[in-house]
């Protein structure tokens, strides 16, 4: 779902961009280039994690990272609640590498607390869980910013996401 409302792109290839078996990913540093802008858009997270919709941001590709910037998403989570998503980035660094990719996510979320712990206890993450928190008495308004870092593969083992998260 959403809009782009506007696309500019920018690439210069050499033989081996069309070798899946070469090593060489036949471009690197600004042969690639993007500028995109969107609206209305709407993601579907891992696992049981609440869609996130009604975003606006950029994506764009420079310098081999391909960086993705969001802002004023909303999530619905199961009890009713709203959690807003006013800010979130996710970066692809190495890019032009085929397979040692990094995934680089940063987001912040507003919210009541309780539906923010939701978020996070949802499948496959269940943070509240592995802690050992009850959410039945968690109250009052909350902020969270989670910062993670990951290989980018087909599967993506939860014990392999270097995470880390503050909460107000």
């Amino acid at each position: 779902d959403g809009q782009v409302d506007h696309v500019s792109f920018q690439g210069a290839v050499r033989p081996p961009a069309f070798n899946p078996a070469n090593p060489d990913p036949g471009w690197s540093g600004d042969d690639m280039g993007l500028e995109l802008s969107f609206s209305d858009a709407e993601i579907q997270p891992v696992g049981d994690v609440p869609n996130v919709s009604g975003i606006s941001g950029t994506v764009s590709i420079e310098n081999e990272v391909l960086t993705v910037d969001g802002q004023d998403g909303v999530s619905n989570v199961e009890g009713g609640g709203t959690v807003v998503m006013p800010e979130g980035t996710f970066k692809i660094l190495r890019l032009r590498e085929r397979d040692n990719k990094l995934g680089v996510l940063d987001i912040k979320l507003d919210g009541e607390a309780k539906d923010i712990a939701e978020i996070i206890d949802s499948d496959p993450f269940h943070v509240m869980q592995r802690a050992e928190v009850e959410t039945d008495g968690i109250s009052g308004e909350g902020t969270m910013r989670i910062e993670a870092e990951f290989g980018l593969r087909k599967k993506i083992d939860v014990a392999d996401i270097i995470w880390r998260a503050q909460a107000t």
